[in-house]
């Protein structure tokens, strides 16, 4: 009987645990979950009616700039330009900012590529498929201006075969005006006709080479900067 009220206190401790321990419940039967509670799985979900906007897609252009890539010199001029280290003859970029900053002259025979971009209201770059989308693609009209006379060349949009390219598709094209500044097929499908390369044939001022992005229509949409420099 003295061990009596040393082993009760730890009984009822051991029943109030028993009495306090969580019933673990069966799982739940099948059947349809309660309205608004259903996961639904991909056979639930309808596809979206049209195609969805994609947050890449750009609108229509409202800015352009054109810049030039590069001057190539004429090899038979400058010979000693064509190395190993300079396999195609291009001036370097210091001269080439001198001649489109009026300090030094562009070497008659030599030959340029211009390029533009354009941006829509967002201040983003058309890409090349955003071009497409927007019925863009291959309608540039290059404007030339030599002493005050204006030579342009202007894509159609339409893909013919490069005449002096086997397999390369190039947009056609009508050119007319007047000047020293040729311009080469360069409106390449790649491109979108957003490139044009050129050649001078005479020495004077070139007043302007600028692009403008043409509509379907025919209606100018945006027009880039213009580029001036001489030619000696």
């Amino acid at each position: 009987m003295k061990l009596l009220p040393i082993l009760l206190p730890i009984v009822v401790q051991l029943i109030m645990r028993l009495l306090d321990k969580p019933k673990v419940l069966p799982p739940p039967a099948a059947g349809p979950l309660p309205p608004g509670m259903q996961i639904p799985g991909d056979e639930d979900i309808k596809a979206p009616v049209g195609k969805p906007p994609s947050a890449s897609e750009r609108g229509v252009p409202v800015r352009a700039e054109l810049k030039c890539l590069w001057m190539q010199a004429q090899r038979s001029r400058f010979p000693e330009m064509y190395t190993s280290g300079n396999p195609f003859g291009l001036f370097d970029d210091d001269f080439k900012r001198a001649v489109l900053a009026g300090t030094k002259n562009l070497p008659n025979g030599s030959k340029l590529r211009f390029d533009m971009k354009a941006f829509d209201a967002q201040g983003r770059e058309l890409l090349p498929d955003d071009v497409e989308r927007l019925g863009y693609a291959g309608r540039v009209r290059w404007e030339i201006v030599c002493d005050g006379k204006l030579a342009w060349f202007e894509g159609d949009g339409r893909l013919i075969p490069d005449p002096g390219a086997a397999g390369q598709m190039v947009y056609g094209y009508s050119e007319g005006g007047d000047g020293f500044m040729g311009t080469g097929i360069s409106n390449y499908s790649d491109t979108k006709g957003f490139c044009q390369v050129m050649k001078a044939f005479g020495e004077g001022r070139v007043d302007a080479v600028r692009a403008v992005v043409m509509d379907t229509q025919g209606n100018r949409v945006v027009q880039t900067n213009d580029l001036s420099f001489r030619v000696s």
